[in-house]
């Protein structure tokens, strides 16, 4: 549960939903004021009723939504991808959704961009949307400016404010 992954529980804590998260580094801060949960990843999908994804695609990341994991989901339980397409292995996530070991899916991204032939967009089960959020005015201004502040600060000789990867 990164920065969006905390922007996300913020929300969902203001609907009054309980909010499961696994982090590598969990926040303290959202223990105390949003009633996160940290758990190990497995029993996150096992818990939750929604599991929305917000990780960089990176070799830990890539296909760790598989059939195994998609297994270990409540029947009713959904997920959302609006990270990366290549967390998921969509031929696993097809059979979740068309065996019934998962009630739904909620994507706007794919492990191929544009998504050509994907079984998955026959589906009823399954709302898609382009990954085109972020491009607004302010957004793409606001990217800008925080990419070179980032690069100010790790030329000064600083951390980076958003590392990918825990320096």
């Amino acid at each position: 549960m990164g920065n969006i992954g905390g922007e996300v529980a913020k929300r969902a804590y203001g609907f009054g939903m309980k909010i499961l998260a696994y982090d590598v580094y969990p926040r303290q801060e959202f223990i105390d004021n949003y009633g996160v949960t940290y758990l190990p990843l497995d029993e996150v999908f096992a818990k939750a009723d929604f599991v929305s994804l917000h990780a960089p695609a990176m070799a830990q990341t890539v296909g760790m939504v598989n059939i195994e994991r998609l297994s270990k989901m409540k029947k009713t339980s959904y997920i959302i991808n609006t990270a990366r397409g290549e967390l998921i292995v969509e031929d696993d996530l097809y059979k979740a959704l068309t065996q019934g070991l998962i009630a739904g899916a909620a994507l706007d991204v794919f492990a191929q961009e544009p998504p050509k032939d994907s079984p998955l967009m026959e589906l009823k089960n399954v709302v898609f949307t382009s990954h085109a959020g972020a491009y607004t005015n302010e957004a793409i201004v606001g990217a800008g400016v925080m990419a070179a502040e980032e690069v100010v600060r790790v030329l000064s000789g600083s951390e980076p404010k958003y590392s990918v990867v825990k320096l």
